[in-house]
């Protein structure tokens, strides 16, 4: 080979390389990426709705059982299956970290709701054994 197409060859390689490199990844989202997070939306607000959190993978679970119907949020996609479809639809960034957001923040909503619920049981027992004892020392 000639030093001259070499040379152009590993400018071209570099000139590739960087753009790749610098690439925004903001046009990333699927044709179905609109319909996709209305749907991940209502199904998060509904109160029927099984949310779970695995940390390790940093997956986020949506599952209704009424409908039998399971979805995902992952990385870069959302994955919508029952026992009849399977489908993946690519979700850009910016739109994963809001989906992302809502679905932490219901299940924050949620935890606080059952801890408060749970303290409420706690006082109300612990008044009960307070009155039982007070009721104990008399006799």
């Amino acid at each position: 080979m000639k030093p001259l197409h070499k040379l152009r060859r590993a400018y071209q390689r570099v000139v590739i390389n960087s753009k790749r490199k610098t690439q925004i990844d903001t046009i990333r989202g699927g044709t179905f990426e609109k319909e996709a997070l209305q749907l991940c939306r209502n199904l998060i607000r509904c109160n029927n709705v099984k949310l779970e959190f695995f940390p390790t993978s940093k997956d986020r679970f949506i599952s209704l059982n009424e409908m039998q119907m399971k979805a995902v949020i992952k990385d870069d996609q959302i994955i919508f299956s029952n026992h009849t479809y399977h489908y993946g639809v690519p979700i850009s960034e910016h739109n994963i970290k809001t989906i992302t957001r809502i679905f932490d923040g219901n299940i924050e909503r949620r935890r606080l709701s059952i801890e408060t619920e749970i303290s409420d049981n706690t006082k109300g027992t612990l008044e009960n054994l307070l009155n039982i004892s007070n009721y104990l020392k008399q006799i």
